[in-house]
């Protein structure tokens, strides 16, 4: 995969044994990472980080940004190359391990390790910040697979420890229409672009 000279030509192999080991254990909470065997999906994944860092660089330079879910660090690659937006990231503490070989071609790392979100004592570990937004890309624990109406609204105040603020990538479809309602009930105004696919920014002080 390689969309321009800025972004290294990804390694033929990066763990992707090991993720589909790792998938196939049957926990749901491992299902994300099969996509990444799929090299279409990860040509996507850097697209929509770019357009993500697109949106987020036309806001005011002070915010600061937590990337929720790093996984292989597409993002974290398209902040080296070009600056301007302050973000940070967090990883899963059991699905970090998987995507060491693809950050380290990227030359980008995971700021902080989490336990579970599905743990009722979420915690970032070390961190002792709050960002003005958390941005959560695709991120499988709250979509309609995984997670009703109940769960959401439990994982969105878990969020609330570091941000008042969430940034949800995700197409709309993959949530469950009650879900769907619930985050337009409490959204804010959208990011500045017109390029960047389906998103909300919610207030998560009113969850």
């Amino acid at each position: 995969v390689r969309l321009n000279s800025k972004y290294p030509k990804l390694p033929s192999k990066f763990g992707v044994e090991s993720s589909v080991t790792f998938t196939m254990t049957g926990k749901k909470e491992h299902y994300s990472v099969i996509q990444y065997v799929n090299t279409e999906t990860v040509k996507s994944f850097i697209e929509t980080a770019t357009d993500t860092y697109n949106a987020i660089a036309r806001m005011p330079r002070n915010l600061t940004f937590l990337n929720m879910g790093m996984g292989a660090g597409f993002l974290e690659r398209t902040v080296l190359l070009y600056g301007k937006v302050n973000l940070e990231s967090v990883e899963w503490e059991e699905q970090d391990i998987l995507f060491y070989p693809l950050r380290e071609h990227l030359g980008v790392k995971a700021d902080y390790l989490c336990n579970s979100i599905f743990n009722e004592n979420f915690e970032i570990y070390e961190c002792n910040q709050r960002y003005d937004y958390i941005i959560a890309t695709r991120f499988v624990p709250l979509n309609h697979s995984n997670a009703n109406l109940k769960e959401v609204k439990e994982i969105l105040n878990r969020f609330k420890k570091y941000s008042d603020k969430l940034i949800i990538i995700d197409y709309y479809s993959n949530y469950a229409t009650n879900v769907r309602k619930f985050f337009n009930s409490i959204q804010l105004p959208q990011l500045p672009t017109k390029k960047l696919f389906d998103h909300w920014v919610l207030d998560l002080s009113k969850v």
